[in-house]
């Protein structure tokens, strides 16, 4: 039988699909922009209740470092970070079905083996 936690990490996980879907739409310029706000809430709220926070955050240094690392010449460098970051956060919050998933089902595998 499924702990509360459980349940509260499958809604989170339930919640961040259409939050993924609506940030994809956004970003396309298919449906109004004034959805980024909701598509932020939603993404709040699942990585409030399913986690995957730390995932995303890693997903945005590597992202950012990336950045840094593809012009090393002094200001390039400080600008492709700064713009490797932003990058990262607009991932962070408009595709939060790809971190909370990987926590979800990490989870999952987790309970699975014991």
């Amino acid at each position: 039988m499924r702990s509360s936690r459980s349940k509260m990490e499958t809604i989170g996980f339930i919640i961040s699909i259409p939050a993924t879907v609506l940030g994809v739409l956004c970003l396309l310029d298919k449906i109004n922009p004034a959805f980024l706000g909701v598509v932020v809430v939603m993404s709040a709220v699942s990585y409030f209740l399913c986690g995957g926070i730390s995932y995303a955050f890693k997903a945005m240094m590597k992202i950012a470092k990336f950045g840094w690392l593809v012009i090393p010449v002094f200001p390039f460098d400080i600008i492709t970070g700064v713009i490797g970051f932003a990058f990262g956060f607009y991932i962070l919050l408009l595709a939060p079905a790809f971190f909370t998933g990987k926590k979800y089902f990490e989870n999952d595998q987790v309970q699975l083996n014991y």
